[in-house]
């Protein structure tokens, strides 16, 4: 048996004479390694591909979080400036409504209206009859009822028009009489984020 041994040894030397016992199992432990090596780089790429998957749905989670605060703030920002621009305005025609110089405040109003996303402005009379507009068909008319409770109102109050654009109203008083009320249309511009 031993020289069976001993013959087939010599025949695999002969047929690779350089390959030695040593190098015989190193290369019968390659492929195992190979095999295990590819498991665990294949093992990794599945964690990481969870791994990112989790934190590509948390980015958007906190994206949406974020548009929506900035979308809120931006509304409320824009409600603000337009109460305070009403506010301003019903000071700054407040002698000239009690002088009744209606062309003096239709200049303002024809003015303010040049600027940036302002869609109208009306000058209302105590009864609620529309004295001056920068939209001329109005006047001599009632306002339309859609804003009724804001004007009805003893402050500045702003709410949404028919058309989902801000409306602004401001009552001019002199010596707690209401003279008339302003009412001013912003169309705010759109945000894409």
């Amino acid at each position: 048996m031993t020289s069976d041994k001993t013959k087939l040894e010599k025949k695999e030397d002969q047929i690779n004479p350089k390959c030695s016992k040593g190098a015989k199992i190193k290369i019968k432990l390659f492929w195992p390694i190979i095999i295990i090596l590819l498991i665990i780089c294949i093992g990794i790429g599945i964690c990481h591909h969870f791994m990112a998957k989790k934190l590509i749905a948390k980015y958007n989670t906190e994206k949406e979080q974020v548009i929506a605060k900035a979308s809120f703030n931006i509304d409320n920002n824009t409600k603000s400036f337009l109460e305070t621009t009403a506010r301003v305005f019903s000071w700054a025609i407040n002698d000239l409504a009690l002088k009744k110089n209606f062309e003096q405040i239709n200049n303002m109003m024809t003015e303010l209206v040049k600027t940036n996303n302002f869609k109208q402005i009306v000058l209302l009379s105590p009864d609620g009859k529309v004295v001056l507009s920068t939209d001329k068909k109005f006047e001599g008319q009632g306002f339309p009822s859609y804003i009724n409770d804001m004007i009805k109102k003893d402050n500045v109050s702003s709410g949404l028009g028919e058309n989902g654009e801000l409306v602004a109203v401001a009552p001019v008083y002199n010596l707690g009489t209401r003279l008339c009320t302003v009412i001013i249309t912003y169309t705010p511009q759109k945000i894409n984020f």
